[in-house]
């Protein structure tokens, strides 16, 4: 994950120049570090059981999943959790759960909601939970608030059908609020890798 992958950037000892590492992730990094570009948006996908909430105040007491140790999704999900007074150790359950083992749990009902991210947030998996009676995608109708909070974040709208047309999901538009993923190398990487890895990035990560 994110964190994980910072943490040996920053480690000497540890045979890597580049990673792909979350914004917001970097905030305080090693000055031994620089920031090649920002490759790509990644919205937060919080999924949950039951009445509709409209903020995420309201998962106060829930059984939440916010994703492994070291992952970019955990590290977003209890900074947000945070700042909606929901901390650990509090009267919530959070879980470090794998996201397949998270959502599978979501649908079976043995936690109220989950937080997933870029490829855990496959197409296929959102179209699985959104299908399944009583499990909403929460809107953040709050999401400039956020990103005025947190300047790493963006707003992502998320169209209404863009999942099934047919079925018509998300039945609205829905608001979401995400960081970059940005390519971070050791400052010694010579110029011209960069301008390799830059121009290799735009070819694969520019749509």
């Amino acid at each position: 994950g994110s964190l994980e992958n910072l943490n040996r950037l920053c480690d000497p000892s540890f045979p890597v120049d580049v990673g792909f590492v979350q914004g917001g992730i970097t905030n305080g990094a090693s000055d031994k570090l620089v920031s090649l570009g920002s490759i790509s948006h990644q919205p937060l996908l919080v999924f949950y059981r039951g009445a509709p909430v409209e903020l995420l105040s309201g998962l106060s007491g829930k059984r939440i999943a916010v994703g492994p140790v070291g992952s970019g999704t955990r590290s977003l999900a209890l900074t947000l959790l945070e700042a909606n007074g929901i901390k650990p150790g509090g009267t919530n359950t959070l879980l470090d759960w794998e996201p397949k083992q998270a959502a599978k749990a979501l649908i079976e009902g043995t936690v109220d909601a989950v937080f997933l991210m870029g490829e855990d947030a496959s197409v296929a998996l959102m179209r699985e939970l959104m299908r399944t009676p009583e499990i909403h995608l929460l809107n953040f109708r709050q999401a400039s608030a956020y990103t005025r909070r947190f300047s790493y974040l963006s707003v992502i709208e998320f169209p209404q059908g863009v999942l099934d047309l047919g079925r018509n999901m998300p039945s609205e538009d829905v608001s979401l609020v995400g960081p970059t993923v940005e390519l971070i190398a050791r400052k010694h990487l010579h110029p011209a890798l960069s301008d390799l890895l830059l121009g290799a990035a735009s070819e694969l990560h520019g749509k």
